[in-house]
């Protein structure tokens, strides 16, 4: 799981209702919370690990505060506009429910799938939630209420925190360029031994006999443990370039080399992660219709740089670059 506080309990949510007003020193929380000073410290110790809050030592005293990390200022601001309860958006699953959502939509059966819940437990869920404002439930398509825009804000930058967290874990010398809720690309050096994740892009296609020289090796971490298909490869090699023309010069002449690709799955994950066209775009140019999109190469540009990884057109490829020369020289 992404999420890191699914054994969140009420005593912690008090303590980060009442410091959501001002700090205070440990035996102040205690005394608001109704615990021991050495409880109350076990629970602030275990927010303080999470990122949530911050301790300063005064002298022979600690003074507790919400941390400067920007999801718990948003998880404050949310406290002090009393937009939504603590409970319904901290506890298990409710939390990866949430997370999942941010700024997508996704039917019921596939929160099911990503979180590792049962179809049950997440139907309960969103029915509660959906009854309290919290989300939307359109078509069957599940999406977070537009009325708490800083709900949003907070789901993606706890997100972000996360998966930095996780990626100190996979590797000292790591870079994130992509991310999602549950998921992220990175990059490392290509002499730091990683485990925990997949590689990918270009990285991954010496698999597949196109060697493309790069001081880095690209991975694609999955928090659920969902494993990388051969569409990922092509789509991360897009991703991993910010979807620039270098990214999807080489996804083309991946897809190319291999054929034999599950086009709908494509698709749907175009849609997923929100670049559907630059996904169907791709299907197209290797269908050898015309995509007019500037970060797509041009036939020549496409036909050359398959000569160079020794990816073999076919003849109606050939003979469609063919036209395409001579078109040009006239």
């Amino acid at each position: 799981m992404v999420s890191n506080i699914n054994n969140i309990n009420n005593k912690q949510l008090a303590i980060l209702e009442t410091l959501s007003t001002q700090q205070k020193t440990i035996s102040q929380i205690a005394e608001d919370v109704e615990m021991s000073n050495g409880q109350t410290s076990q629970l602030v110790k275990k927010l303080h690990d999470q990122g949530f809050l911050c301790k300063k030592r005064n002298g022979n005293s600690v003074t507790v505060s919400f941390s400067d990390h920007l999801f718990a200022e948003y998880l404050r601001g949310l406290i002090l506009n009393n937009q939504i309860n603590l409970w319904d958006l901290l506890r298990h699953p409710c939390f990866d429910i949430l997370l999942a959502l941010a700024d997508r939509k996704l039917d019921e059966k596939s929160i099911a799938s990503e979180i590792d819940a049962s179809w049950y437990q997440v139907d309960k869920c969103v029915l509660q939630l959906e009854r309290k404002g919290i989300l939307r439930n359109d078509d069957k398509e599940v999406t977070l209420s537009r009325s708490l825009p800083m709900l949003n804000d907070f789901l993606k930058s706890y997100s972000s925190y996360s998966n930095f967290a996780k990626l100190k874990e996979l590797t000292s010398k790591g870079v994130i360029v992509w991310e999602r809720t549950r998921e992220f690309i990175f990059f490392a050096p290509t002499d730091e031994h990683v485990e925990g994740a997949e590689i990918t892009g270009i990285s991954a296609m010496s698999k597949y006999n196109i060697d493309i020289v790069s001081n880095r090796a690209y991975y694609h971490h999955f928090e659920n443990g969902r494993k990388l298909r051969v569409g990922d490869i092509a789509i991360d090699t897009i991703l991993a370039a910010n979807l620039q023309p270098r990214g999807i010069l080489y996804s083309l002449l991946f897809l190319k080399k291999i054929e034999n690709f599950d086009r709908k799955y494509l698709i749907l994950r175009g849609k997923d992660i929100g670049h559907e066209k630059i996904i169907t775009d791709l299907m197209r140019f290797l269908e050898g219709k015309e995509v007019k999109s500037r970060a797509f190469p041009s036939e020549k540009e496409f036909a050359q740089t398959c000569y160079r990884y020794g990816v073999n057109l076919s003849k109606e490829d050939s003979s469609r670059q063919t036209t395409s020369s001579r078109s040009s020289s006239e």
